[in-house]
């Protein structure tokens, strides 16, 4: 028999999945969902999950992989729950990945520059 929380309500989007209840997301999405829509920073997360730092941020990472819409904006500090898919912190998130996307590639392609620059210096060294 389905219990009627399992049952889809008609016309209702999917969700994302939800986190296993033994994992750190789960503890993150918690307090998020509790403190919504309200933006809970990351050293309340930190406080109130018992996680350090570094595991708070890969729950936040997990979840948006996994389609939750945790935001960060520039207006507060901290995480939230966006209420809808305009919210425009939305927007404003995927926005920010997006510039450390460039960022990122900007880096990998000055160490690549290095590597080659390195590779001349050696093959000269070994030519004279």
């Amino acid at each position: 028999m389905i219990a009627a929380a399992q049952l889809p309500l008609l016309g209702a989007a999917p969700a994302p999945p939800e986190p296993d209840p033994y994992a750190f997301e789960y503890r993150v999405l918690f307090w998020l969902r509790k403190y919504a829509p309200l933006a809970v920073s990351r050293a309340t997360l930190v406080e109130l999950t018992g996680l350090p730092d570094r595991t708070v941020r890969e729950a936040v990472t997990a979840l948006r992989l996994a389609g939750w819409l945790v935001v960060s904006g520039s207006d507060h500090r901290g995480y939230r729950l966006a209420t809808s898919r305009d919210d425009p912190e939305v927007a404003q998130t995927i926005r920010e990945y997006e510039h450390r996307e460039g960022a990122i590639r900007e880096v990998r392609e000055g160490l690549e520059r290095g590597q080659r620059w390195l590779a001349t210096a050696e093959a000269m060294e070994g030519a004279a």
